[in-house]
């Protein structure tokens, strides 16, 4: 995939206030970089991931078409309380949030960024807020790209987190980082 520079996709990433885990999980996305493209899907090795894993949701995206789930980790399904690979995410979001959702997978999907901020409620003490970011890998050959979403939930916060409604919630804020226009940008 052209009209990338990952000088300026570093950048900008490091201009973001993220939490930890998440900076850790964009840094090591950044290093898979081949050049100035997108990861490939095969430059993806989860146990280099491993502390993540759990809190992790793949995706496979054909923009315009579809969103599946092609792995949720441990906490991840728990929470939703279903075993979600092979789940179709848009018929998930419902009929009211179907065509955002596969409108927004279709845009990261091309080369660009998530990052949101929810409320989660607990069952013990206040709500948390929870901080998710979204990643993109190449488009294979038929155009399928994966696509990295991780939650970042302390352990803590997962022995606490009440019911799945609460965890879905509208986010507090969402930024989208379209690294093609980022690249655009350095070169002019």
């Amino acid at each position: 995939m052209t009209g990338f520079c990952r000088r300026a996709a570093a950048q900008t990433i490091a201009g973001l206030k993220l939490e930890d885990a998440n900076r850790a999980l964009a840094e090591h996305w950044l290093s898979l970089w081949p050049g100035d493209g997108l990861p490939p899907r095969a430059a993806l090795n989860p146990a280099k991931l491993k502390s993540h894993l759990p809190n992790i949701v793949l995706f496979n995206v054909v923009p315009e078409t579809r969103v599946q789930v092609r792995l949720a980790g441990t906490h991840v399904e728990k929470i939703m309380g279903a075993t979600l690979a092979g789940a179709d995410w848009i018929a998930l979001a419902g009929p009211a949030r179907a065509a955002i959702r596969l409108a927004m997978f279709s845009v990261l999907a091309r080369g660009a960024m998530l990052v949101d901020h929810r409320h989660a409620a607990m069952a013990v003490g206040g709500p948390a807020v929870l901080e998710e970011i979204i990643l993109p890998f190449a488009p294979d050959a038929d155009g399928m790209s994966l696509v990295l979403a991780h939650v970042n939930l302390s352990a803590e916060q997962y022995l606490k987190i009440a019911r799945v409604k609460n965890v879905l919630s509208e986010p507090l804020d969402h930024q989208v980082v379209p690294f093609a226009r980022v690249a655009e940008a350095v070169a002019a």
